[in-house]
């Protein structure tokens, strides 16, 4: 490569790293078409075929022909990889032998529909996960790919086509693609195909027609498909120019951040920023503030489902720890010199606004500054965005704690029957104190909701058992309903309060404590004087944090394979074994909680050093205590991992 001398030797440096990179690995070719039946398969086998004539050994991973005539004749004469077939729930499912196309180690192999999902029981859930363990062993890989399923175009499509789109492709991969095939065709040809039956069945077709390929939608989709092609295009034509010097045509600047909420509509909002950040030519990270806030499971979910979606983009994450959301993300635009922040528009109805006060869109901008602010809508026709939204709304899925009812329960009685007890010697006035100071020390353990379902539940009480006249819902005296309402007033806002100190006091504490574990490893590590010890006193490190086994096992750096030293922490059995040693060869997180070899014990993440060199692993014990690590644990997991392979760097 000719390098001319220019004035960005950071992204020259990077696309010479990258194509060093590239230079280990297999070639990626993928046949890029609007939808099913423009031909994306029968154009991947006719080029196969041309390679083959030249004498390039060539071997079928997995072909679909669906029946196709003319695509099953191209198939003819290839050499076919057996499939594996896979047992579930007493279903034969035939499936890509992905140890079979290694052990064979063919030139070029044929993957079609790289948006497949793969059948319980596979090492990877997706197929794409397996074309990148193909092109890791240096071997080239066509594929077929629709564009409704490239993980940023997800929400435009679903947006015009209203049908949901389940199976998806990180937009990563395309970056990797060395070789981008548009396979193009009118929408009134497609339409033809299909009404000729040459696409689905008499049934099928019927139902496409009257949903997906209705020619509005496929116009839309060949755009979208052009776009996509274009982009690529513009994306290869800066590379060259930043690599020959060019700088008079192409001026990139800026940095876009997109806000990331535990919420579905975060997800059309990083594939927006993605798109955005690729049409500009700019990098982009995505942001969310840790709080004090105690999520729901559903939304701890949305929140690393969220945050994977930004890595599979290839954005980056950020996060800082803040009580206020705003100012957490001004912080964060401020270290990482952002130019742009990406956020939803905010459909919270009049009244939530005025109980609440402005939205968060709203808020961003009073205080954006110099930084400009993008509020892009968001998109409702998904049906899984619509269930998750109504039960957002749902009084017992999103407000009322459940776990705390018993117990709720129990505190209402007990302060009833004291009640009764000491009336008769104090007077009903004085209960009302008696309450309030209930209500306050039942503030130290449980939750806002709770509180004020308790403050109710003593006024009813009060009312009703003690108030003259008792046992009944009346109250004579304009002075006693005063005193009743300024005891359901005053407990509900000492209830909360105390609560609200609650909640900060044990997040304080725990950060304290996090922050200690950092602390006494950063010295540990740096005393250390073995890689054993390195790993010892970070696994003791996250035992600590997580309350979870943990175990730690450096590289066998005398192994020219990769290899871990097997000696060092616990044993593992030998299915948890071969994923540590999986995620050690491929540097990628994987185990419970991740789409890759979920069906393991534990949670494995890769110890990365400063020249992507896997120099261990770490394996988290997560069942069945725990389904997935939350966010913060896998913070603190990365952080832990970041400071032992710095020891294990400087031991080498």
């Amino acid at each position: 490569m000719t390098i001319i001398e220019g004035k960005n030797p950071d992204q020259i440096l990077a696309l010479i790293n990258q194509e060093t990179a590239r230079a280990a690995q297999g070639k990626l070719k993928i046949f890029l078409g609007m939808a099913a039946g423009v031909g994306k398969t029968y154009a991947m086998l006719q080029a196969a075929r041309k390679v083959c004539a030249s004498g390039a050994e060539l071997v079928i991973g997995i072909v679909e022909h669906h029946g196709r005539l003319d695509t099953a004749l191209l198939i003819d004469g290839l050499e076919l990889v057996p499939r594996k077939i896979i047992d579930y729930q007493g279903t034969k499912i035939e499936e890509m032998d992905l140890d079979a196309v290694l052990a064979r180690r063919p030139k070029i192999v044929l993957v079609d529909e790289l948006a497949h999902t793969n059948a319980p029981g596979s090492r990877h859930n997706k197929r794409y996960l397996d074309v990148i363990e193909i092109l890791d062993a240096g071997i080239d890989v066509y594929t077929t790919l629709n564009v409704q399923h490239v993980e940023s175009r997800v929400s435009t499509v679903e947006e015009i086509t209203g049908v949901r789109i389940h199976e998806t492709v990180p937009d990563t991969l395309l970056d990797r693609a060395d070789e981008i095939v548009l396979i193009d065709l009118p929408p009134d040809d497609l339409i033809k195909r299909l009404n000729d039956g040459l696409i689905y069945n008499q049934e099928s077709a019927r139902v496409a027609r009257r949903n997906f390929f209705r020619p509005g939608n496929l116009t839309a989709l060949r755009e979208i498909s052009l776009r996509v092609a274009t982009d690529r295009v513009d994306r290869d034509l800066r590379d060259y120019s930043t690599v020959q010097g060019i700088q008079d045509a192409w001026k990139a600047g800026g940095r876009l951040m997109a806000v990331i909420l535990p919420g579905p509509k975060s997800q059309a909002l990083i594939r927006w920023t993605r798109r955005m950040a690729e049409t500009m030519g700019v990098s982009w990270v995505g942001a969310y503030v840790e709080s004090d806030r105690a999520y729901t499971k559903e939304e701890q979910h949305l929140l690393l489902k969220n945050i994977d979606l930004v890595k599979q983009l290839g954005g980056e994450v950020v996060s800082i720890r803040d009580d206020d959301l705003v100012a957490g993300l001004f912080r964060i635009a401020q270290l990482e010199r952002v130019t742009q922040i990406i956020v939803g528009k905010s459909d919270r109805p009049f009244w939530y606004l005025l109980l609440r006060g402005r939205s968060l869109d709203h808020r961003i901008i009073e205080k954006s500054g110099d930084i400009d602010i993008y509020v892009v809508a968001s998109n409702h026709a998904a049906d899984a965005d619509k269930e998750w939204l109504k039960k957002r709304q749902q009084f017992w899925a999103s407000w009322l704690q459940v776990s705390e009812l018993g117990w709720l329960g129990a505190t209402i009685f007990i302060a009833w029957v004291l009640a009764l007890g000491l009336e008769p010697w104090i007077g009903f006035r004085s209960l009302g104190i008696l309450f309030v100071m209930i209500v306050s020390i039942a503030g130290l353990f449980f939750a806002q909701s709770s509180i004020f379902i308790l403050a109710c539940a003593l006024a009813l009480i009060e009312g009703y058992s003690f108030i003259p006249p008792a046992n009944e819902l009346q109250i004579s005296s304009p002075e006693d309903l005063m005193m009743l309402v300024t005891l359901l007033i005053a407990a509900s806002v000492v209830g909360h309060l105390t609560s609200r100190v609650s909640i900060k006091e044990r997040a304080l504490r725990l950060r304290e404590k996090r922050t200690g574990i950092l602390y006494d490893l950063a010295r540990e590590v740096a005393s250390a004087q073995t890689i054993q010890n390195v790993a010892t006193v970070g696994q003791d490190a996250l035992v600590k944090a997580l309350a979870l086994s943990v175990g730690i096992w450096p590289r066998d750096f005398a192994s020219k394979s990769p290899h871990f030293q097997r000696e060092h922490s616990f044993a593992l059995n030998k299915k948890d074994e071969a994923v540590a040693l999986w995620v050690l060869t491929h540097g990628v997180m994987a185990g419970r909680g991740t789409e890759t070899l979920s069906a393991s014990d534990f949670t494995f993440v890769p110890v990365i050093g400063r020249k992507k060199v896997v120099l261990g692993v770490i394996g988290i014990e997560t069942y069945p205590k725990i389904n997935e690590l939350s966010a913060d644990q896998l913070a603190l997991v990365y952080a832990v991992a970041h400071q032992v392979a710095a020891g294990i760097e400087r031991e080498l």
